[in-house]
């Protein structure tokens, strides 16, 4: 079994009326990953994701292929994994 591991994503692009918030939970649904997904302001969001790091790179790679994105930062936690329910839009 892939020992979990949390993360937190910044992406950045524009994102008004785009429905990458919808997009980005169908991903994770698919990726087997669990975390929630908040706007920050409409050129940012916030992705709190745990799973297997597998999977949450693959989430990281599906984020930096969007037409709509410009940048994605993601910091791994050092520390025990987050845990979520599903996965929410906030």
């Amino acid at each position: 079994m892939d020992r979990t591991v949390s993360a937190t994503m910044i992406v950045t692009g524009n994102f008004k009326n785009t429905g990458f918030g919808f997009s980005c939970m169908q991903q994770a649904v698919n990726l087997g990953i669990e975390g929630t997904f908040e706007y920050i302001n409409m050129n940012e969001v916030r992705i709190r994701v745990s799973g297997s790091r597998e999977a949450l790179e693959a989430m990281v790679s599906w984020c930096r292929r969007q037409e709509i994105t410009k940048k994605v930062t993601i910091s791994y936690a050092e520390h025990e994994p987050e845990h979520y329910h599903g996965f929410e839009i906030l």
